[in-house]
């Protein structure tokens, strides 16, 4: 056997084993966890006994129900909530991907007295008390700053092991997805849109705007231009 062939040879035998190493590899690897709502129903029926506990389980509510990246939570301020008959917008002002700036809205149910609702207030009253008081809604409690997208990971996954739930803060937004594809919606191209059909519901949270899709993309159209100048 000339040189050659050897060469071809051991080429070959080399693609198939990393051929080989790779399938091993995606055998093993795991699906990312999800955090059903059905799961935080033990978090949302326990009350905390502090100002720590009242802001970390906030935490993990509301970024379940309004699908928050870590980085969207840590940068929303009180003035990004507005709470209008029994629905909570939440306007996060830029989002992942969003290269226009846009930012989008998020609507999800918080009638008065429900926990969200008494959550949100108890966290305002703790916030008022406090001799440093923060623009964001997720702040550290030493010195009024607002935290970091990695600060909110690390409190999530902590919270959730108080109560014997493994997943950390993308499982929260995973299993909102997944909760939302049960209802029989399915993820759309284009950011923050799901879609039924002929319809494109836009906004991600428990309460959707229902639109068709050439309405809705002919509105983001006329927005990015309206944006350019």
């Amino acid at each position: 056997m000339s040189n050659t062939e050897m060469s071809k040879v051991g080429s070959q035998l080399a693609a198939d084993v990393i051929r080989a190493t790779r399938r091993k590899e995606v055998q093993k690897r795991q699906q990312p966890k999800a955090v059903s709502w059905s799961e935080l129903q033990v978090v949302a029926g326990t009350k905390s006994n502090d100002e720590k506990g009242e802001r970390d389980t906030l935490i993990l509510l509301l970024s379940h129900q309004a699908l928050l990246r870590a980085e969207e939570a840590a940068n929303l301020k009180w003035s990004d909530l507005t709470q209008t008959n029994g629905i909570l917008e939440i306007r996060v002002r830029k989002a992942k991907h969003d290269q226009q700036a846009l930012g989008r809205s998020t609507f999800i149910p918080c009638p008065d007295g429900s926990d969200l609702d008494c959550r949100l207030k108890r966290w305002k009253v703790c916030e008022s008390l406090r001799s440093r008081k923060s623009e964001y809604l997720f702040s550290n409690l030493n010195n009024g700053a607002g935290l970091s997208a990695s600060a909110i990971s690390s409190i999530v996954k902590k919270k959730l092991m108080e109560f014997g739930i493994d997943g950390t803060h993308h499982s929260l937004r995973r299993g909102a997805a997944n909760d939302l594809q049960r209802q029989g919606l399915s993820e759309g191209g284009d950011q923050g849109a799901w879609e039924i059909g002929d319809l494109m519901l836009v906004s991600k949270g428990t309460w959707w705007i229902r639109r068709k899709r050439k309405e809705y993309q002919a509105e983001r159209r006329r927005r990015r231009m309206d944006h350019r100048c």
